[in-house]
């Protein structure tokens, strides 16, 4: 019988992209939290990257998060570093840090974010890809509560780890 294998498409037909280029990575992510004092977090995150070699990729993302039990809009703003093996299916690792702005608060600075995913990354033949991410997220926000003791405000760091669960599409 003549026909085309598996492995033919596998090994022939993959070409991996070389040099530098640019890509596009849409990520959906729900974010556990590890402590009982706050609700998930869910939301997508936008992030035009620089490749290298299809490697290494560095970007400058935006994203949105929301509490649905609050209706709590948070938008993190982030450098992203991901590296990623050379075969079709790969491990990947992804690392980041930023700033969290609230916009009902005229965007002000409400904290920093930083993250590191790891995962898996599997490549089309077309040079985008799709990944499977899983990783620890923590934020340090400033909080601002009110208190009835005295009836005064008072202002002070909210340390929040988190689970971050991701599925990231890159076009």
């Amino acid at each position: 019988p003549i026909g085309v294998s598996d492995s033919y498409v596998r090994n022939k037909l993959f070409r991996p992209q070389k040099g530098i280029f640019f890509n596009l990575i849409l990520e959906p992510t729900i974010v556990l939290p590890l402590s009982d004092e706050n609700s998930f977090l869910m939301g997508e995150g936008v992030i035009p990257t620089v490749n290298f070699r299809k490697q290494i990729s560095l970007g400058l993302g935006l994203a949105w998060r929301i509490q649905p039990e609050f209706q709590n809009l948070l938008m993190p703003a982030f450098l992203d570093l991901r590296f990623c093996g050379k075969s079709r299916v790969s491990p990947m690792l992804a690392l980041g840090t930023g700033y969290t702005y609230k916009p009902s608060s005229d965007f002000r600075k409400i904290g920093n974010i930083q993250y590191a995913k790891a995962g898996v990354n599997i490549k089309n033949f077309k040079g985008g890809s799709v990944a499977f991410l899983i990783g620890l997220d923590s934020s340090i926000q400033t909080v601002r509560r009110e208190f009835t003791f005295f009836g005064r405000s008072d202002t002070f760091l909210l340390d929040e780890e988190a689970l971050g669960l991701s599925l990231s599409f890159t076009i």
